[in-house]
Parts: structure tokens; C-alpha cells; sequence
């Protein structure tokens, strides 16, 4: 149960005990195809742990800008 007015759904990780995931919807709203597609591969690139596609596909949608620090992107997608 949540005391916050956003839809959220709090995941405890049946492994990691002592671990949260929070997905947060925040104020719902629809996407233009664009942004959901490439946010889509950003995801896909997180859950096959390749690296160079969370990081071109952030730019492309715009979470990252082309000018960050190797520091930066290091943990961008850590």
C-alpha cells in the first residue's frame, strides 16, 4: 500500500531480502513511438548487460547529451 497519490508498485526481491524495487508511474501519460521504442532497447541493452546499447540508445532519446565524462558513463549504467 502506498500513502502517495502516484501509482507505485514496490517489488521486494525474494533473493535479496533486505533489497526494494520501486516502478513509479508517476502521472501516466502516452508516448510518442519514438521515445517508447528506443526506451525500449535502452531496456533490452540493461537486461542483456550491453553496455554500448544503453548508452547510444540514452542518447538518442535524449537522457544523455554526448558531452558526459568516461565517469559519467560509467555510471550511468551501473
Amino acid at each position: 500500500m502506498t500513502l502517495t497519490r502516484k501509482w507505485e508498485i514496490i517489488i521486494q526481491d525474494p533473493i535479496l531480502l533486505f533489497q526494494l524495487g520501486l516502478l513509479d508511474f508517476g502521472a501516466t501519460r502516452e508516448y510518442r513511438p519514438f521515445f517508447v521504442n528506443n526506451y525500449f532497447k535502452i531496456i533490452d541493452g540493461a537486461a542483456k548487460g550491453d553496455r554500448d546499447q544503453i548508452l547510444e540508445y540514452s542518447r538518442i532519446v535524449g537522457f544523455l547529451t554526448g558531452y558526459e565524462s568516461k565517469v559519467i558513463l560509467t555510471m550511468f549504467y551501473l
